[in-house]
């Protein structure tokens, strides 16, 4: 019989494989991501932001931190009243809207594909 129960060495790899992800999307879209923070006023994003900057740098980031502080962020881009990005809209002649939906979804991808430790 196959046993199909997740290893030890599984759960490494899928938390390897998404810090690894993690880490990409950040070196692609992070600044972009920073800005919108910035934009938004959102004090709490930015250091979570910067948080999970400084542990990605490290060797071997603590998979939790990593997976929680994207959570963390995703629920500050999810409270985002509509006023406030229609007043950056507005003002600053940026989709904001848009930008929240868009890193919303890259967010949610990379929280996916976070192992549960349950």
């Amino acid at each position: 019989m196959l046993n199909t129960t997740p290893t030890n060495k599984d759960f490494d790899q899928d938390c390897c494989g998404a810090i690894a992800a993690t880490r990409e999307h950040l070196r692609q879209h992070g600044a972009n991501l920073c800005q919108l923070l910035e934009a938004l006023d959102e004090t709490f994003g930015s250091d979570a932001f910067f948080s999970l900057h400084e542990v990605l740098s490290g060797p071997f980031p603590d998979h939790d931190h990593v997976r929680d502080t994207l959570c963390d962020i995703l629920q500050i881009l999810a409270e985002q009243p509509s006023s406030a990005l229609d007043r950056l809209a507005r003002d600053l002649n940026f989709y904001a809207a848009k930008a929240v939906c868009w890193n919303s979804e890259r967010l949610r991808s990379l929280i996916s594909q976070f192992p549960h430790s349950d």
